[in-house]
């Protein structure tokens, strides 16, 4: 069998947002336990909140977001997702290779290294993800430049 390489994954999930509260906490402790049993590490997890999807899925028009980081070799990916998504209260999810200049910190937590399993107030994630965020400020600072 070939030894994968352990990378840092990025994934983005958005749950049921009719569950109960007890109901979304398991489906994250879930989420973890899953990636911790197939070899994995979770690095962070962050609660972005509810908010619009952009069309509707399952007869829904919000979703509760959010972001976790793990650490995980590639043959371990595709379990994780076939199992996340076999969980009917996941209404979609995405896992890409995460760029560790790229990574999401909320406000505040530049220096510090997030504990396993911690979650963060819906209040300290941005809308977008800091890289996009970026991108939008370079572009203001383009149209300033040309007035």
């Amino acid at each position: 069998m070939p030894k994968y390489e352990v990378r840092l994954y990025e994934c983005m999930y958005i749950i049921d947002p009719t569950l109960e509260e007890a109901e979304v906490e398991d489906v994250q402790r879930g989420m973890e336990e899953n990636i911790t049993s197939l070899g994995g590490e979770v690095k962070a997890h962050y609660d972005w909140g509810r908010r619009p999807l952009m069309f509707r899925i399952r007869r829904r028009t919000e979703g509760l977001y959010k972001l976790l980081y793990f650490e995980a070799p590639g043959n371990v990916v595709e379990e994780f997702k076939h199992t996340a998504m076999s969980d009917e209260r996941v209404i979609r999810m995405m896992v890409v290779v995460a760029q560790p200049e790229a990574i999401y910190r909320p406000p505040g937590e530049e220096e510090e290294e997030v504990e396993e399993g911690e979650e963060l107030s819906p209040e300290a994630a941005p809308a977008v993800p800091a890289q996009a965020e970026a991108q939008v400020e370079s572009d203001e600072a383009e149209e300033e430049e040309e007035d």
